[in-house]
């Protein structure tokens, strides 16, 4: 133990976090400059803040420093070195003559007579200033800033995790500016704790500013030779960590993954952050350094150095730690610091914040993105409403309850959705009876976010009134809504205009004729037309709805498709000027497919027998979804199952949706596309 502590300088013996009674401070880098009061009491020299860059040097050392000569103080020169391309350093130290540059464009800040300049400072020569500069009187100056820039590029720093990059609020080692890690979990996302976007300097400093929205400071996020600003940020309910989204993304840099379970007490994991070590701060790349978990809370992980290794320092707030699976397993928020540059205390343990469930909360951040998404509706127990969204990338949010928000009374029986740009329409049928109309929102998942309301409209109320209703079908035309019913046996329709006025119920078979008892239904959007597909004494019978408002004749599915078998299920999706329907035959344990085109002549009837493989379906939805007609299958074995027609009319691969938080049987499901 003691060559371990000897190998690192100022080590001190671990000591877990969870020893101490109260927590650690947080680990923010302030660019406070380290030991700045052993400095003044030795040089007669204020150091105040910097961005590590710019460094007071040994004079004797070496050549090429930045010197500055001074009348009255001891020692007359003191001398820096810029140790990156640019640099920046906030001082104070009186009756300056003469500054000589190095190989950098340097400007000195300068005060005179209580008023501030700027000079240009010559490169790799003397230029004289305050009392040595005759253009300016003679005058006694104080330095205040050195500001360094056009220097040689930096190496492409090659981290061990190249997702890890450097948050910074405010120019870094300006005025009240912060510095603190943060890690890529999505092109557009970044992960890192509150403690980095809250003041560091305020009471309970851990708690953010505000809980969502545009930092109050410019922020931005380094990583993989880019810079980007923050564009917008959110806590999570009950952890202390941040979801930062990017004003552009970074698609060149691949995101960490977050861990789906906690770490165990004795783990090691590593932390890759942007802390100081034991002698500079600020650094071009992240550091990683091995950290044993100690115990572990609900929410938190306490943390010591692993043997040998260094402690978590300002700086590292927000750095993943990252297990031996190359995922994150926390997410580091508070260091003791003991062994760190301009640190006394003599503890050195640490606390991260759990990042296991962290997961679902990025994905929900993820699903209102700008871009297609896919809402993706199940029914549970006690008439429980589930909604999920699926994302491009065929990511899929956690089910939430959605049946208090529909307005269905009692419970949800039956259900259909559209989307209509960035909401999703929802039709629910309550156990009353009643048929309520209601939309949905993007909302960020952030804790007290705002929420839209959504008046509810119930579609079967006074002067509307429809009994009996069994089945509901709903597709959005333009701006125009259609819900189609079953009720009583027959097809009944409404629509909403773009003034948001409901028509009254109009009973389809008094337009298209008498196709006998219907027992279920389903509608889309073809073009301009609103094609209807009802199901009848096990055939499936096709109308259209023209733009004028016109209905054409029920024609059997059958006579122009081929025969199936008996029909029990439906759906029908819109794609371009084709109209895709699948059915469900033998009370589904089989499942055909067709297509009627826009020269309304009819692709025959496919079994998907080889899409779905062997299975018995209970309710089948369509919707097309950026280019691809997409499904959902509900399973005698209690699945949701997901696919898709793609346009070069191959199918993808069937997977099951995690019904996780979900209870009860689930023998409904619906589908829709929508934009953000």
């Amino acid at each position: 133990m003691l060559a371990a502590l000897l190998a690192i300088p100022g080590a001190v013996a671990a000591t877990p976090a969870a020893a101490e009674e109260a927590p650690p401070p947080l680990a923010v880098e302030t660019f406070a400059y380290p030991d700045a009061a052993k400095i003044l009491a030795e040089q007669s020299l204020t150091v105040k803040t910097g961005d590590g860059n710019i460094k007071l040097a040994d004079c004797a050392s070496e050549s090429g420093l930045v010197r500055v000569v001074r009348q009255v103080a001891s020692p007359a020169e003191v001398c820096f070195k810029v140790t990156g391309p640019s640099g920046y350093l906030a001082v104070e130290t009186a009756n300056v003559i003469n500054i000589k540059g190095d190989s950098h464009a340097i400007k000195a800040t300068l005060s005179t007579d209580g008023a501030t300049s700027s000079v240009d400072i010559a490169k790799n020569n003397w230029t004289p200033v305050g009392e040595a500069d005759n253009q300016t009187g003679n005058k006694p100056a104080m330095l205040l800033e050195l500001v360094a820039g056009d220097g040689p590029a930096a190496p492409t720093p090659t981290p061990e995790f190249p997702a890890v990059g450097a948050l910074a609020v405010g120019a870094p080692g300006r005025a009240a500016s912060r510095g603190c890690t943060g890690t890529l979990v999505d092109p557009q996302w970044v992960l890192t704790s509150t403690g980095c976007i809250a003041d560091p300097f305020r009471p309970n400093a851990d708690l953010p500013i505000f809980n969502q929205g545009t930092p109050a400071t410019r922020t931005t996020f380094t990583v993989g030779g880019h810079t980007v600003d923050v564009a917008e940020f959110g806590t999570h309910t009950d952890r202390k960590a941040v979801l930062a989204r990017l004003a552009t993304p970074v698609t060149d840099v691949t995101p960490l993954k977050i861990a789906a379970s906690a770490p165990a007490a004795g783990d090691t994991l590593k932390a890759a952050g942007f802390g100081r070590n034991a002698t500079s701060w600020w650094s071009a790349a992240p550091r990683t350094t091995t950290q044993t978990v100690g115990t572990l809370s609900a929410t938190d992980i306490d943390l010591a150095p692993a043997a040998g290794a260094a402690p978590i320092c300002a700086g590292d707030t927000g750095a993943p730690l990252v297990n031996a699976a190359g995922t994150i397993s926390g997410v580091v928020s508070r260091a003791w610091q003991g062994g760190c540059a301009g640190t006394a205390s003599a503890q050195n343990g640490a606390r991260a914040i759990r990042a296991d469930g962290l997961g679902s909360w990025l994905l929900a951040a993820r699903a209102t993105d700008p871009g297609w998404k896919a809402s993706v509706l199940v029914n549970g127990g006690n008439g429980a409403l589930y909604r999920a969204v699926r994302l491009a990338d065929g990511s899929t949010t956690d089910f939430t309850d959605i049946q208090a928000r529909t307005g269905a009374s009692g419970g949800v029986k039956a259900f259909a959705e559209t989307g209509v740009n960035n909401e999703t329409h929802l039709f629910a049928l309550g156990n009353d009876g009643h048929l309520w109309h209601s939309a949905l929102r993007p909302e960020r998942p952030w804790p007290a976010a705002a929420v839209i309301a959504s008046p509810r409209t119930d579609l079967t109320g006074s002067g509307r009134t429809l009994t009996g209703i069994t089945a509901v079908s709903a597709v959005s035309i333009g701006w125009d809504l259609h819900v189609v019913v079953v009720a009583d046996g027959k097809v009944h329709h409404t629509m909403r205009d773009s003034n948001g006025t409901w028509s009254g119920w109009g009973d389809v078979q008094t337009v298209a004729g008498s196709i006998g008892t219907v027992t279920t239904v389903a509608i889309a959007g073809v073009g301009n037309e609103l094609q209807v597909v009802a199901v009848a004494g096990g055939k499936a019978y096709h109308t259209v709805r023209a733009a004028a408002g016109t209905w054409s004749g029920w024609g059997d599915v059958a006579q122009a498709a081929g025969a199936t078998g008996p029909i029990s299920g439906v759906t029908v999706a819109g794609s371009g000027n084709d109209a895709h329907i699948a059915v469900l035959v033998d009370n589904g344990a089989r499942q055909f497919h067709t297509i009627r085109r826009a020269d309304r002549t009819w692709q025959p009837f496919a079994d998907l027998a080889g899409v779905w493989g062997g299975l018995t379906a209970t309710s089948i939805s369509a919707s097309t979804v950026d280019g691809q007609v997409q499904f959902t299958v509900t399973t005698g074995d209690d699945r949701l199952l997901w696919t898709a027609r793609r346009a070069d009319a191959t199918w993808a691969q069937v997977t099951a949706l995690n019904l996780a938080g979900t209870s009860g049987a689930h023998n409904r499901s619906a589908v829709t596309g929508y934009i953000v």
